[in-house]
């Protein structure tokens, strides 16, 4: 599975990227705090994509995993000029 990067943010040490998955036409959220160890991958509406990567635990499944591994074998992409065509 390849995911395109549609967006990234850093801050005090939580990164959140907004991904796209072209195969199931998907936004996908992932965000990580460094300094917690929580982490979370979430399929989010592609209309809320945007709100989804500004506020990202309103996206957060009720019950998460302290720790979640980003090694699923995707492979994100980064795209500023949107999917390949």
């Amino acid at each position: 599975m390849t995911l395109y990067e549609l967006a990234e943010r850093k801050e005090s040490g939580i990164f959140v990227r907004l991904l796209w998955d072209p195969a199931r036409d998907q936004a996908v959220l992932r965000y990580r705090d460094r300094r917690t160890g929580e982490a979370f991958t979430a399929d989010v509406p592609n209309p809320r994509a945007l709100e989804a990567f500004y506020h990202p635990n309103a996206y957060r499944a009720a019950e998460w995993p302290r720790s979640t591994s980003f090694a699923d074998g995707a492979h994100a992409h980064s795209c500023n000029a949107g999917p390949p065509s």
